[in-house]
């Protein structure tokens, strides 16, 4: 699977799973180096516009929904702490195939979470 296709199938879910949310843990990735960034804001946009003077083409990858701030950075803390081994340098992680797919699912479950909570 392409870097590319990935990011397209997150507006998917997003269409597919709307989610109202005001906090957000975040994946972005930088697909011409294939390296990742875990983060966490209210404002995952502004954030990523924040990251254009650093890494031009920087992209999200995938957005997952929280019910707090404490909870968006709990996610990020989680996600640091899972990817420990594939952690390269500073923020920037290489993940592997394996990795993404469990990054689709972690989305996936939390946005459905999300909708039958809210």
């Amino acid at each position: 699977m392409v870097i590319s296709d990935t990011v397209v199938r997150v507006d998917k879910i997003e269409e597919v799973l709307e989610v109202n949310a005001s906090h957000w843990a975040y994946v972005m990735c930088c697909p011409n180096r294939k390296i990742y960034k875990f983060g966490a804001s209210n404002d995952v946009k502004e954030r990523k516009k924040n990251f254009k003077t650093v890494a031009p083409n920087m992209e999200v990858y995938r957005k997952i929904p929280a019910k707090t701030s404490a909870e968006a950075f709990a996610i990020e803390k989680m996600l640091k702490t899972h990817f420990a081994h594939r952690h390269l340098q500073n923020e920037w992680y290489a993940l592997t195939e394996d990795d993404l797919h469990y990054l689709d699912e972690l989305e996936l479950m939390h946005r459905t979470h999300f909708t039958q909570v809210a």
